[in-house]
């Protein structure tokens, strides 16, 4: 890592694999914008800090599911569908 790049793994509290997928150069040579694109492992085990955090200081407006719909059904969804983050299942 460079200096002044912010630190790819992103340390939550129930989330043990959150990261930023910034800094990967793209098919047509161009970068990924950091603090743009993130990765996650189970997001439903989020915390309420964790959640918080998420939504307001990485700005996560949007989250892809992009398990097939039967393993998606088959764990807690996150976000909840109150939650102002939406959600899609893109298999």
């Amino acid at each position: 890592m460079n200096i002044g790049e912010p630190q790819r793994f992103i340390p939550l509290e129930g989330c043990f694999n959150f990261r930023d997928l910034g800094g990967y150069q793209a098919q047509d040579n161009r970068t990924v914008k950091y603090r743009t694109l993130f990765r996650a492992d189970n997001p439903q085990f989020l915390t309420e800090a964790d959640a918080a955090y998420v939504a307001s200081d990485l700005g996560v407006a949007v989250v892809i599911d992009l398990r097939n719909p039967e393993d998606a059904l088959e764990s807690e969804r996150w976000p909840q569908p109150s939650s102002p983050i939406r959600y899609a299942n893109v298999p």
